[in-house]
């Protein structure tokens, strides 16, 4: 006569499903996160580089654009180049009242220097993104999964340029080394590198480093847990 299955091998059993759960849930939800993420930063690059093209017909070369030479340009700048060079080219792209901070990669209490709060754009997919220009060399930074945290550098949020010279919009960084992408030198910053780097733009490089790895975020990212 078979035996029945007892109540302590049920509770062995469930303990040892309660183990493997713990072990492979969060890095089955790391790996879910990772490959939304590229996703997500691949639709906004598609959206982006479709955008400056339109714009360019209609506008000329970017290098005729009519961009701000300031360092930091104030709201009202950041609000007239979008409108003019990217909002028409974008279908159901409009400008939100949401304010929040765009945190770098590096310090906490650091925020990242391009993000301008007090001029938001939506789009239709839910990304919202802002404009900031350094001496003219325009920036537009999104945000993946909108007002939703951690509103980080390399997490959700990865900045793109203007590149008057191949006349369209790359990633921030492109032009940078390998060895540049990932560490920080003296005075510079935009790294993809967790730390206490005290740059505000530190983890502005990343969208770069994941494109040059083939979209894929390896071992070397600064990932950790995904905030």
């Amino acid at each position: 006569m078979q035996k029945g299955i007892t109540l302590v091998e049920i509770l062995i059993t469930i303990g040892i499903i309660g183990v493997v759960s713990t072990l492979t849930i969060p890095s089955l939800y790391a790996a879910y996160k990772k490959h939304e993420t590229i996703s997500k930063l691949k639709e906004a690059y598609s959206i982006f580089q479709q955008a400056v093209k339109l714009s360019i017909v209609d506008n000329d070369d970017i290098s005729g654009w009519n961009l701000s030479t300031a360092d930091i340009i104030n709201s009202s700048d950041c609000r007239r180049i979008a409108e003019t060079y990217f909002l028409p080219y974008m279908s159901g792209t409009y400008r939100t009242n949401k304010s929040y901070e765009m945190k770098t990669l590096g310090t906490d209490n650091l925020k990242f220097l391009y993000w301008d709060k007090n001029s938001l754009f939506q789009m239709k997919n839910g990304m919202i993104f802002s404009v900031g220009a350094y001496y003219g060399n325009m920036r537009v930074t999104v945000d993946l999964n909108g007002i939703s945290k951690p509103n980080r550098l390399g997490i959700d949020g990865f900045v793109f340029e203007l590149n008057k010279t191949k006349n369209n919009i790359q990633f921030y960084g492109e032009n940078e080394s390998d060895s540049r992408l990932l560490y920080p030198v003296s005075g510079l910053g935009g790294e993809c590198k967790r730390g206490t780097n005290m740059q505000y733009y530190t983890g502005a490089y990343c969208g770069a480093l994941i494109k040059r790895n083939n979209w894929s975020i390896t071992k070397i990212y600064p990932w950790a847990n995904g905030n």
